[in-house]
């Protein structure tokens, strides 16, 4: 478990990648669920520098299905923030849009999986609804825009990185 977080944690710092992601591959396998969830969440911080980036996908698609539901919430919310980084590479509109929908579908399903407290998606989730309803239906959807902020809102719990995307996001609604 702890191998898993701290590769992750200084994976961009690594100098031999590709051996560190080679752990983490093998580590998903792990029979242990808290090694697998470790090893699940450090690939989706490492996602954009991982070099085998469809294994990558495939081996967070394979533990949507874990046995363990921790395991299959981290899943499902590391192939969000992994389609946040696809939409973010996207060079079309309608791609960008495909991927950010498919990110809300994968914090949806992570929001209901796990039974924890501090699950990140619960942020995420009500996030990026409001950004996509800012971004692609504009006016006509003021009211769901501040029903998806105030459960983002809710959701912060003290942490002052989701305070100033939150803040960057209200802004965002405000401006348009």
């Amino acid at each position: 478990y702890s191998a898993a977080f701290a590769i992750g944690s200084v994976f961009s710092d690594l100098p031999n990648k590709q051996q560190a992601w080679s752990d983490l591959h093998k580590l998903i396998n792990d029979k242990n669920s808290w090694v697998r969830y470790s090893a699940v969440s450090a690939i989706g911080s490492a996602f954009s520098q991982v070099p085998d980036k469809q294994q990558a996908w495939n081996d967070l698609h394979k533990l949507i299905n874990d046995q363990d539901n921790d395991v299959r919430s981290q899943a499902n919310h590391s192939l969000g923030k992994v389609s946040i980084f696809k939409a973010s590479q996207a060079e079309r509109e309608e791609d960008y849009k495909k991927e950010l929908e498919t990110a809300i579908a994968f914090f949806e399903k992570a929001a209901r999986e796990s039974l924890s407290w501090n699950n990140p998606s619960q942020f995420c989730l009500p996030l990026y609804r409001s950004f996509h309803t800012i971004v692609f239906k504009k006016q006509e959807a003021r009211e769901e825009v501040n029903k998806y902020l105030e459960e983002a809102k809710s959701a912060i719990e003290g942490s002052q990185s989701k305070k100033l995307l939150f803040e960057a996001v209200e802004n965002l609604a405000n401006a348009l």
